[in-house]
């Protein structure tokens, strides 16, 4: 199985919020 991790940083209210999501060979999203 093959994931590709892609970090994300979003800033909210000030504070640099990193959201980490793995997208795997469907296409399906993974938060965590």
């Amino acid at each position: 199985m093959s994931w590709k991790a892609d970090a994300t940083y979003i800033k909210m209210k000030g504070k640099r919020v990193c959201l980490n999501r793995a997208i795997d060979k469907q296409g399906h999203t993974v938060d965590f």
